[in-house]
């Protein structure tokens, strides 16, 4: 049998990418149910004992650093939601103004 080293790093960085990519993904909806399964799940991967036989990755490294990203995901949508009502609510405020002018 020919084992071919390059091909199987390259095949764990595509996997290793793809979970990454995966994960960062679900962050443009971080409170979507889907979104927070799928998050677990690329956790519980990166966290298994298969993940550490197939990279030398240190796997609270990577955990700290989508954590990270998943904190600022989870504070930027925020940040917009509270945007919108505000937005929402200036916009109550003005048609509700512009109605005791029209009496």
């Amino acid at each position: 049998m020919i084992y071919d080293q390059k091909g199987c790093d390259n095949l764990v960085h595509a996997i290793v990418m793809q979970a990454v990519k995966d994960y960062k993904l679900a962050l443009h909806k971080p409170f979507k149910q889907e979104n927070i399964s799928r998050m677990k799940n690329i956790e519980h991967f990166i966290t298994s004992d298969w993940f550490k036989t197939i990279t030398l990755l240190d796997p609270q490294t990577l955990l700290k650093k989508l954590h990270e990203d998943k904190q600022a995901a989870e504070r930027r949508f925020i940040e917009h939601e509270q945007m919108q009502i505000l937005r929402s609510t200036n916009q109550m405020g003005k048609d509700n103004k512009r109605q005791d002018n029209d009496l």
